[in-house]
């Protein structure tokens, strides 16, 4: 499986989880914002952002299309699909198909050249930050570990208590850290070389799991895995 969206919020356990932050997707988004907030002519011109606190994650693409740039070709074109909420949608395709552009584009990290994608009927282009860090858990090919330890690289936000992180560790079947005799206190090495490729997409889509989000967005999230 390419690319996985999950709209709509887990059932049972993960639906308690607090929300992760994935601050490579997001940095794009805080950007926006902040130019925005200081620039005074463009806030006249652009409608204020959104802030939801609720997102059912009901998914609406409408007539979607993206290029990389004026001079390339159209990787999506004119793509329209609903995906009502609750739904499980694998996205499979030869490689430059475009999966890995669509989850870009659901996440907010790429910008459509054409066409709008809506989250609850909320155009995308027009949502705050929070609606990225608190109703959107994304795993991407680029995502890494932290240095630390296992509980720090889950320590995103407050709640995020003890009995959820070894929920998530469990369902993301991380039996090496939960039978380790350290536990939690597992040491993450600089760019988590004391793991192996498949236990550290493991540990990541446990903490995409151990969010409280709406809609999960993964990119290739068995690769590494037997």
């Amino acid at each position: 499986v390419s690319s996985v969206i999950v709209s709509g919020r887990i059932s049972g356990i993960t639906s308690n989880f607090s929300s992760t932050l994935i601050s490579i997707l997001s940095a794009e988004k805080t950007g926006k914002d902040l130019l925005s907030f200081f620039d005074e002519d463009q806030e006249e011109k652009t409608p204020a952002l959104q802030s939801i606190s609720k997102c059912e994650g009901e998914i609406s693409i409408r007539g979607v299309s993206y290029q990389y740039d004026a001079q390339s070709s159209v990787i999506i074109n004119r793509l329209s699909i609903d995906i009502p909420s609750g739904q499980r949608v694998a996205i499979i395709g030869d490689c430059g198909a475009g999966k890995s552009s669509l989850l870009g584009l659901l996440s907010g990290y790429l910008s459509p050249t054409d066409g709008a994608i809506l989250y609850d009927g909320y155009n995308l282009g027009h949502l705050s930050q929070n609606f990225f860090s608190q109703h959107l858990s994304v795993v991407t090919t680029h995502d890494v570990l932290f240095t630390g330890t296992v509980e720090s690289n889950f320590a995103l936000k407050p709640q995020n208590d003890r009995g959820r992180v070894l929920k998530a560790l469990h369902i993301a079947n991380c039996g090496f850290i939960l039978q380790h005799p350290m536990g939690l206190k597992f040491p993450v090495n600089f760019m988590a070389k004391n793991l192996s490729s498949g236990q550290q997409q493991q540990l990541l889509l446990a903490r995409s799991l151990s969010s409280d989000a709406s809609v999960f967005l993964w990119d290739e999230p068995t690769s590494n895995l037997d």
